[in-house]
């Protein structure tokens, strides 16, 4: 990468990573002197639709902006009507916004090496969404999100809201409502469950920790109201305002890049190619991944041609949001049968745990019902298989003295083009020793269980 100017020693490089390796050529060294006066680069416009302004600062004259261009510390964001864009953060926190929004990245400081740091932003109107990055997953406190009244402390998830300022300076909003949509998309076993921790201007808080659920500032502005479930058309709603744009919009035009902040980018034109190409092919894939649809058409649309077959580890994990379960009965070779009900998180990546179980029932031979305890597939590879052995808990006259080996193994399968839309499963039931070791088969059984969303029953 070239400078304009010499490089000194004692020059501050900053080291981001980001969306990719071509993040750590975005940033050019300058002098100490430089570096007081030089913005601080944050993050990149992406997916811009119709007309959007972005300022130096709030009140400042925006300038129209496009795909691939930078946004620094305390850039003010307005987008038009019909017009919206995504801002990727060098962390991987992605904030979206609709029509006649208004964002401004307050702080922003992180160290790839360890993944920390810190973000603030401000949403002074309109709708948005925002899906955490790595910030926020090495610590959840470090991010936050103030709106007009009260604020949206985060634990690795993503979000979905809207702000109606109100009629006169300094009254409370007209309307202010913030929804819990997920967990993040999650990358490590560190990842935890989604939350949102709203706190009113008054001091009170409310804790969103369902999927689904909302809050709305009180009339008076000063508390954030009990959760309530949203219904599906009010989020379907909200999600077509953040995808609305007029065909074919990109706006800031081939001058964008030149005009804004009147030249004060730190990026050079190198590095600025190369990260304008990187945002053009992020932007196809992050508009599907974070798209304005249901988990379950994100997922159907990143997995659209997959062959008929058994999951992979890897096909599992491009579904970054939602819960479901297997459910499914097959007969055993002794006579009887066995169930099996098996939960799938693909925020979490992890299978089973919670009311997860197969059930066994050879009448007169053996039964009992097994935990499937909580798997996670985060690191795996290959075809996705979840197998469970257990010597406890089948018992019954073909037991004898000691209680039956049970072996279940579960696959998710790929059907009719939709990612583990199905699971394929078998079991194995053996006599042992006092050693829990198998001695006699005593039965055997498979079959295919079908999925339904949420958790087992």
């Amino acid at each position: 990468m070239t400078c304009s100017r010499p490089m000194g020693p004692s020059g501050p490089m900053r080291r981001l990573s980001a969306i990719s390796a071509f993040a750590l050529a975005i940033l050019a060294t300058g002098s100490a002197a430089e570096a007081q006066t030089a913005p601080q680069q944050a993050g990149v416009a992406a997916a811009v639709r119709g007309q959007v302004l972005v300022a130096e600062r709030a009140g400042a004259v925006g300038k129209l902006t496009k795909s691939g261009e930078p946004i620094f510390l305390g850039n003010a964001i307005k987008s038009g009507a019909d017009s919206g864009l995504q801002v990727l953060l060098l962390d991987q926190t992605t904030f979206t916004i609709g029509p006649d929004s208004e964002l401004v990245i307050d702080e922003f400081v992180f160290d790839p090496a360890k993944g920390s740091g810190k973000v603030t932003a401000t949403v002074a109107k309109g709708v948005f969404r925002f899906v955490t990055g790595q910030v926020a997953r090495e610590n959840p406190a470090n991010m936050l999100v103030r709106m007009p009244a009260g604020t949206i402390g985060i634990r690795g998830t993503i979000a979905i809201g809207s702000v109606i300022p109100g009629a006169t300076p300094g009254a409370p909003p007209a309307l202010q409502e913030v929804a819990l949509m997920g967990p993040g998309r999650d990358r490590d076993s560190r990842d935890r469950k989604g939350a949102l921790l709203l706190t009113g201007p008054g001091g009170n808080s409310v804790n969103l920790d369902q999927a689904g659920f909302g809050s709305s500032l009180s009339p008076d502005g000063k508390g954030w109201g009990s959760p309530v479930r949203w219904p599906p058309e009010k989020m379907a709603a909200m999600q077509a305002l953040l995808s609305r744009a007029p065909a074919g919009g990109s706006g800031g035009g081939e001058s964008g890049q030149a005009s804004r902040n009147a030249g004060s980018s730190p990026v050079d034109g190198k590095a600025a190619a190369q990260l304008a190409s990187l945002v053009s092919n992020f932007g196809t894939f992050g508009d599907s991944l974070i798209a304005d649809q249901t988990f379950d058409q994100q997922r159907q649309t990143l997995t659209a041609g997959l062959a008929d077959g058994k999951s992979t580890f890897e096909q599992l994990r491009t579904a970054t949001s939602g819960q479901a379960y297997y459910s499914g009965t097959a007969g055993l070779s002794s006579g009887g049968s066995y169930s099996i009900f098996a939960n799938i998180d693909f925020g979490n990546r992890s299978f089973g745990g919670g009311n997860s179980r197969a059930v066994f029932n050879s009448p007169s031979n053996f039964s009992g019902t097994v935990a499937l305890g909580s798997k996670s597939y985060d690191q795996l590879s290959g075809v996705a298989t979840f197998q469970y052995i257990n010597t406890t808990s089948v018992t019954g006259l073909g037991c004898q003295t000691f209680a039956c080996r049970t072996t279940v193994n579960i696959t998710p399968l790929n059907a009719g083009g939709v990612l583990a839309g199905q699971a394929a499963h078998d079991a194995l039931v053996q006599r042992t020793d006092s050693f829990g070791n198998p001695t006699v088969t005593l039965a055997t059984g498979s079959g295919t269980a079908t999925r339904t969303n949420g958790l087992a029953p």
